[in-house]
Formats: structure tokens, sequence, C-alpha cells
């Protein structure tokens, strides 16, 4: 069963996940960050705008859970551990290109809808 504090819940949890998966990554692995920095900065940047959109668009900071966020969070659970055991960066760029991709779709959804649905599958699924 969906709930919109279970949304909420969940939400919170992926924050506080990727914050310390950051600075865990940030302290043993500087490198992810040096070579994709572009990257970072272009999703950190989407992310922030997306906040403050919805923030001043439904009075409230929102988090969607697009098909592409569920496949970036997958994603990062096999990045992480594959950059832990082989010290390579091999898939990292395009993880982070489609993490970018679904931070650009999350952005365009609030935007452009008038009510906020934090289940909303894709910018072309409602």
């Amino acid at each position: 069963m969906a709930t919109a504090l279970g949304a909420r819940i969940d939400s919170i949890a992926d924050i506080f996940f990727y914050i310390v998966l950051l600075l865990v990554m940030f302290l043993k692995y500087q490198w992810v960050f040096t070579e994709n920095v572009a990257l970072f900065l272009a999703i950190l940047s989407i992310k922030l705008l997306s906040m403050i959109v919805s923030k001043m668009k439904f009075g409230k900071i929102v988090f969607l859970h697009t098909i592409a966020n569920k496949v970036t969070g997958f994603l990062v659970f096999v990045a992480v551990p594959t950059v832990m055991l082989t010290e390579k960066n091999s898939f990292l760029p395009a993880l982070l290109c489609i993490a970018l991709l679904a931070a650009l779709e999350e952005l365009l959804i609030l935007l452009k809808e008038k009510d906020v649905n934090e289940n909303r599958k894709s910018f072309f699924v409602k």
C-alpha cells in the first residue's frame, strides 16, 4: 500500500542515504568527484532548483518517485560497491548522465504540473 506518509519517509531516507554516501565517497574516493565534477555540479544544481520550484509552487519540497529516479537509485547501489572493489570509474559517467536526465525530468514535471503527485511515473506517463 502506498501512502503520502510512506512516500515522504522514503524521500527523507533517500536524502540521508545520498548525503552519507557522498560524504563517504568524497572522503575515501575523491577521484570520483574530481573526474566527474561537471556532472555532479549539474545534477546538484538541478536538484536544488527542483526543490526551490516545488517549495514555491506547492508550498513544500517535493521529491518525485519517477521510474528514472528509481533506476538511478538502483544503479547507485551497483556503482558504489563496484567503485570500492575495482577502484575504477568505468560506468560512473554513464550513471551520472542517467541521474542528470532523471533530475531534468523531475524538474520538468514540477514546472508543468498544477498539482503535485509524488508517485508520478514519468514526464510521459501520469
